[in-house]
């Protein structure tokens, strides 16, 4: 945000006086930080999956202070939190963080048009080329954010991919094991 956008800022936050008045200055505030409804919804998604990356490491550091030897049921029960947290997973968060980073890889076409249209319209920009704006695309504060949200969708996605792979692997090994140490206790 600018000094200039914060300046104007300051008397709408001060003559706030009722809710009404305090939300649209939230509003605007949000709005003056490119704190978009997209931004701010990819941040809820974000802060669901480290929720549930730290579910993942709290399962992991069960698993290593179980006892040696490991007991069947221990690690049964092990391997079914690890079930239950992958559904919980693909329930509440891939839908929405595969949608998302669709949306804007799909949309960098029509993303990057808007933006040479927004600097054509700039005085600086009236005399380049379409050439030269293709170059200097990314100088338009809409494509700036369109880079941060693609960015950001697509770490989601990488980071949401490497959980479910790590708790399916950690659950095909669990199940080894139980495998194992159930043959173990039959044979005893």
């Amino acid at each position: 945000m600018s000094k200039k956008k914060a300046a104007d800022l300051v008397p709408k936050i001060i003559e706030a006086n009722d809710r009404n008045s305090a939300i649209e200055v939230l509003n605007d505030v949000l709005e003056a930080l490119y704190l978009t409804q997209s931004y701010t919804e990819m941040v809820y998604l974000q802060d669901k999956l480290k929720g549930y990356q730290k579910q993942y490491r709290e399962i992991s550091d069960e698993y290593r202070s179980l006892d040696v030897p490991k007991r069947f049921d221990d690690v049964h029960n092990v391997r079914v939190d690890l079930n239950f947290l992958y559904r919980d997973i693909v329930d509440e968060l891939d839908f929405d963080i595969n949608r998302l980073k669709i949306y804007y890889e799909e949309g960098k076409t029509t993303t990057r048009a808007d933006a040479i249209s927004a600097l054509k319209q700039r005085d600086e920009y009236t005399k380049k080329s379409e050439s030269s704006l293709r170059d200097i695309v990314g100088m338009d504060d809409g494509y700036k954010e369109y880079v941060a949200l693609v960015s950001m969708s697509y770490g989601m996605y990488k980071a949401l991919n490497n959980l479910l792979t790590n708790i399916k692997m950690m659950a095909d090994s669990l199940a080894s094991e139980c495998n194992y140490l159930k043959n173990i206790e039959i044979k005893e």
